[in-house]
C-alpha cells in the first residue's frame, strides 16, 4: 500500500473513533444534532458529517437508482470527499469494518462543527 494513501487509512479511523467515542452520548436525534454542531469534538481533521436518519442508503452513484452499497445507521460518522453543491455528497464511511467510498444525500447528515484548534 503506497504511504499516500496508508496515512489516509490511518487519519480515517482515527478520526471515525474518535467521533463515534463522542456520540455514543447522544440518546436521540435533537442530542445528536447538539453534540455535532456545538464545537464540543475536538482534534479532527477532514470535512466529516453524521448520519440523522434511522437507515441512510450508501450509493455506488450520485443518484436515487443507483445500486445501494450499504445502509448507514443513525450517528454514524463519514467523511464528507467532495461536495457537488446539489444533492449528494461523496463520501467515505465504515462499511463492515472496510473504509469505503460512496454517494449519500446530503439532506439526511449534518455537518460536524468541530472545536476550533487552540494555538500556541
Amino acid at each position: 500500500m503506497p504511504l499516500l494513501v496508508g496515512s489516509i487509512l490511518i487519519v480515517f479511523q482515527q478520526n471515525y473513533e474518535h467521533i463515534t467515542a463522542h456520540l455514543s452520548k447522544a440518546k436521540d436525534v435533537e442530542s445528536l444534532k447538539t453534540l455535532v454542531t456545538n464545537g464540543n469534538i475536538l482534534s479532527i481533521s477532514g470535512n466529516w458529517a453524521v448520519v440523522t436518519t434511522n437507515s441512510l442508503n450508501f450509493r455506488k452513484e450520485a443518484g436515487l437508482s443507483s445500486t445501494i452499497l450499504a445502509n448507514l445507521k443513525l450517528g454514524e460518522p463519514v467523511e464528507v470527499i467532495d461536495d457537488m453543491g446539489q444533492d449528494w455528497l461523496y463520501v467515505r464511511a465504515m462499511i463492515d469494518d472496510e473504509i469505503k467510498s460512496g454517494w449519500i444525500h446530503k439532506d439526511y447528515v449534518v455537518s460536524i462543527k468541530p472545536s476550533p484548534r487552540k494555538s500556541n
